[in-house]
């Protein structure tokens, strides 16, 4: 998994997120502009949120025999 963070043109903020699965990534160098391909901006994010819940744990119920 690969976050990667566009920042602004002063390198100072953050303007949005992409959450890439390693194996949807191309096998070439990647390059992120304004305007990405659709494939992109399916893995785009506006903050971190969906990124934490991920990441969050959570309990497994097993089942009683």
């Amino acid at each position: 998994m690969t976050l990667a963070i566009r920042l602004d043109h002063a390198n100072e903020a953050e303007l949005d997120y992409f959450l890439l699965p390693w194996l949807d990534l191309p096998s070439q160098e990647i390059r992120m502009c304004n305007r990405n391909s659709i494939a992109f901006e399916a893995f785009r994010f506006d903050d971190l949120d969906f990124f934490y819940g991920m990441a969050e744990r959570v309990g497994i119920w097993r089942k009683q025999k």
